[in-house]
């Protein structure tokens, strides 16, 4: 018996290889878009453990006023002033000022991954009650001086 000898595989070969490949393909493809999605949940936890540890190193720092507290006392239920007193330099009382002692707590208020509209990912809306899911953005109790985020199945986060 002669022997030939092969320098290529056989088309039986090269099948079995592309499925045994698809299978793999197939198994391992959810695996990815999940590692995607706990990514993102991730960097929501990082983010809400950064804003969160600012609001109360503000909170310390200006003997006990809220960053939503402007510098008379009052409640500002304005997402622009807890914004602007997490990201700039305020004195003691809480005002504003280009040469302030304290802060800025946080460079820029994050953006929430899981929110739809991506404009509105950095928005703050504040207020007393529990957050009305509105897949934007984050939402600020000012009772209980709790930032959390404002998307569907977060909130509690």
């Amino acid at each position: 018996m002669i022997r030939v000898a092969r320098n290529a595989f056989t088309l039986v070969e090269l099948l079995i290889v592309v499925v045994i490949l698809g299978i793999l393909a197939a198994v391992a493809l959810p695996h990815f878009s999940d590692a995607s999605e706990d990514a993102m949940l991730a960097g929501l936890k990082a983010d809400l453990r950064h804003v969160r540890l600012a609001i109360r190193t503000y909170t310390v720092q200006h003997e006990g006023r809220n960053p939503n507290i402007g510098p008379d006392g009052l409640p500002r239920d304005t997402q622009a002033g807890l914004r602007k007193r997490l990201t700039q330099t305020t004195d003691k009382s809480g005002k504003l000022t280009a040469t302030g002692e304290l802060g800025p707590y946080l460079n820029v208020l994050p953006s929430n991954p899981f929110a739809i509209d991506p404009d509105k990912a950095d928005n703050v809306r504040m207020g007393t009650a529990a957050p009305p899911v509105v897949d934007a953005g984050w939402y600020f109790n000012t009772s209980t001086v709790k930032f959390s985020a404002n998307s569907a199945g977060h909130a509690n986060l």
